[in-house]
């Protein structure tokens, strides 16, 4: 069986979080990390290759934060989360966990409605809800600050308006909270407490983290001729210019196998690869990834 991510139509920004270095790195929804990216000259790798451990969630991480002691949390889809050492890039053990009453009190009702995480302070850390509401947790505590979570309105953070539901990204550096929404950025004034501009990505500082047109490459895969060690993949491009290569591995594995995608005839859309020795019954992750037109 295959765990499939969702056809990338567009590139987003997925998650964001800044290290005890001040620097923030990003994570894309094509599996790219961009590093220092407020940089002249960010740093741009792939995601299994920077950190490795990430290799089987990437694709499920919603929020991450770093606690500058040393770890970076990263909250998956599923109400699971990972701790990962900032310095060695290795997991602890024993993870990924279940948000539940015993290590974040009072989340796990919400462990399914996270949006997005920001490290605010020492103390303090906002859970953004898909819902549009917001969580206050304290890290000294170790709890949810009583009251919460509250609505996200003019009156708790004024001039996220629209985005309430939107939001996809968000991090705290300096004075400013940097929101990535699904159509636009939004800059935060801490010491104001509201938002001081609205644009889209294109035209935010952040444009060079995020292509500005969404790719050539349009994943529409379905299985075809099984065999007891192989499996054929095909999808569908919007166009006849992409080339592509699977990679796969077995689900609990943390390197990936690749294998180059042809194209049916030189003007078809569709292409195919098939992965080879597959043990039975066996769990597979694969993703396909567009190498000639990727940003």
């Amino acid at each position: 069986t295959f765990e499939e991510a969702e056809p990338l139509e567009s590139i987003h920004i997925k998650a964001s979080w800044m290290g005890i270095d001040n620097k923030i790195s990003i994570l894309r929804t094509d599996g790219y990390l961009i590093e220092d990216a407020e940089s002249a000259s960010p740093q741009k790798t792939l995601v299994r290759d920077t950190i490795p451990v990430l290799s089987s969630y990437w694709l499920r991480i919603v929020g991450a934060y770093d606690n500058k002691k040393g770890y970076t949390y990263f909250f998956l889809s599923g109400g699971e989360y990972l701790r990962v050492d900032t310095a060695t890039k290795t997991m602890s053990n024993n993870y990924p966990r279940t948000i539940d009453y015993l290590t974040w009190p009072g989340l796990e009702d919400y462990k399914n409605d996270i949006a997005s995480v920001v490290y605010w302070n020492a103390e303090v850390l906002y859970f953004f809800l898909k819902s549009g509401y917001y969580i206050k947790y304290n890290l000294t505590k170790d709890r949810i600050v009583n009251g919460y979570p509250k609505e996200i309105t003019y009156a708790t953070w004024p001039g996220i308006g629209e985005n309430e539901t939107k939001i996809r990204a968000t991090v705290r550096k300096d004075d400013t909270m940097h929101i990535f929404a699904q159509d636009s950025y939004q800059n935060y004034s801490v010491s104001g407490d509201k938002v001081t501009s609205t644009v889209s990505m294109n035209e935010s500082i952040w444009n060079h983290t995020v292509p500005a047109v969404p790719t050539e490459l349009s994943i529409y895969p379905f299985l075809q001729l099984p065999t007891s060690s192989s499996m054929t993949v095909r999808f569908e491009t919007k166009g006849v210019s992409s080339q592509a290569k699977i990679y796969y591995k077995e689900h609990n594995a943390v390197h990936y196998m690749s294998v180059n995608a042809v194209r049916d005839t030189a003007t078809s859309r569709f292409m195919y690869a098939t992965l080879n020795n597959l043990k039975s019954n066996q769990r597979y992750d694969y993703y396909v990834e567009n190498t000639n037109t990727i940003n």
